[in-house]
C-alpha cells in the first residue's frame, strides 16, 4: 500500500472544502475512575493502528485532497473538561458537532473527556469522510478496551487502502459490476457539478433526542417477535413508520431509509478498518396499505421487503459471483 493517496468521490463529497463541519459524535458515559496517562495511551494505540488517523489532508493542483501519511504524526487531540452534571455531554457533543477539524495539522478524530469523580463521559468525534457509524463504534471500543487493558491486542494494522483495495476479486472479474459502478461514479460526479452549495443545513436538537425503553417492555417485544418470526429491527421500524405517519400522514414523510453493513459483503474491512460510506436501503411494505391492525403482517412484508433490496446490493452480488 502506498503512503499516500487520493480521496475516493464518496470521501471528497464528505469532505466537501474542509471549511465544514462534517462530524458527528459517539458518546460513553463510565463509571469509576479513569486515567489519563492511560487514556492518552489508548489514544496513541488507537492511532497507530490505522494509518488513516496518521495522515494528514493536503491538496493536489487541481485542488483534490490527499492521504498523506506522516512518519511522526500528531497525536490524536484531547480535550478535558470537568464533569458537573448528567446533561453536559450534550452540550459538548453539540460543540464538537459545529467545530471544524483542520486535516492539514490534525487527525480526522478526536475526543472530548467530561472528568468527573466516580463518573465519567467520553465524547468521541470523527470527521464523517474516514468514518461511518460502526467504524466510530470499533474505534471507541478499542479505546476503552486499552483503558481497561493496557497490553491488549487489538487486531491488524490498517494501511492506507483505496476504494479499489476493499473491492472483493469477484467484483474486480465482473464487467456488469464495474460498468455499473463507473456508470455511478459519473452520475454522481455529474450530480455534484450541477449542485449549488448553499448554507450548511442545520438538524438543530433532532439529532440529542433519546428513546429508552422499560427492560420488561423490551423482553416483550423480543419475545413477541420472535413467535412472530419477524426480526426486532423490522418490528421497530414499523412502529416507527406507523408512528410518523399518524402524525404527518403518508405524504408528509418523504421516505424511510435504514444503513446497510458493506463489511459483510467486503472481507478486506473486517476485523476493524475504518470505512465511510454506508449503503442505505429505503424501507416499505412492498405495496401493501399500513394499516394498524395488520402491525405483524406489515412487519412481515418490510422485513421481505428489506431483504430483497439488501440482496441487490452490489457487494452482496460480487460476493455471490454473479456474472
Amino acid at each position: 500500500m502506498s503512503a499516500r493517496r487520493p480521496f475516493a468521490l464518496f470521501e471528497r463529497g464528505m469532505y466537501l472544502d474542509g471549511q465544514r463541519a462534517v462530524a458527528f459524535v459517539l458518546p460513553a458515559t463510565l463509571a469509576g475512575t479513569l486515567d489519563e496517562p492511560r487514556l492518552r495511551l489508548a489514544l496513541d494505540r488507537v492511532q497507530a493502528r490505522h494509518a488513516v488517523l496518521q495522515s494528514l489532508v493536503e491538496h493536489a493542483a487541481d485542488g483534490h485532497p490527499w492521504f498523506v501519511q506522516q512518519e511522526a504524526p500528531p497525536p490524536i487531540a484531547l480535550r478535558i473538561v470537568e464533569r458537573q452534571g448528567e446533561d453536559d455531554w450534550q452540550e459538548q457533543a453539540r460543540l464538537e458537532c459545529e467545530r471544524l477539524f483542520d486535516g492539514a495539522r490534525e487527525p480526522l478524530v478526536r475526543l472530548v473527556w467530561l472528568r468527573g469523580h466516580g463518573r465519567s463521559d467520553l465524547l468521541l468525534s470523527c470527521h464523517h469522510c474516514i468514518c461511518d457509524g460502526l467504524s466510530a463504534v470499533g474505534l471507541l471500543r478499542d479505546i476503552l478496551t486499552v483503558c481497561g487493558r493496557p497490553d491488549a491486542r487489538l487486531g491488524p494494522r490498517f494501511e492506507l487502502q483505496g476504494g479499489a483495495d476493499v473491492v472483493p476479486p469477484e467484483a474486480k472479474r465482473n464487467r456488469w459490476l464495474q460498468r455499473r459502478a463507473q456508470l455511478k461514479a459519473a452520475l454522481f460526479k455529474g450530480f455534484i457539478r450541477l449542485q449549488r452549495i448553499g448554507p450548511p443545513v442545520s438538524y438543530g436538537a433532532a439529532y440529542t433526542l433519546r428513546w429508552s425503553i422499560e427492560p420488561a417492555a423490551v423482553q416483550a417485544l423480543v419475545r413477541r417477535a420472535k413467535d412472530e418470526d419477524v426480526g426486532v429491527f423490522a418490528a421497530l421500524c414499523t412502529a416507527f413508520m406507523l408512528a410518523c405517519w399518524s402524525v404527518r400522514g403518508v405524504r408528509g414523510v418523504d421516505k424511510f431509509v435504514a444503513p446497510v453493513d458493506a463489511r459483510r459483503y467486503l472481507p478486506s474491512l473486517q476485523g476493524g478498518a475504518l470505512f465511510t460510506m454506508a449503503p442505505t436501503v429505503r424501507l416499505g411494505f412492498g405495496g401493501r396499505k399500513p394499516r394498524a391492525a395488520d402491525f405483524w403482517g406489515l412487519a412481515h412484508a418490510l422485513q421481505a421487503d428489506m431483504r430483497r433490496q439488501v440482496d441487490r446490493q452490489p457487494g452482496r452480488a460480487a460476493c455471490r459471483g454473479v456474472g
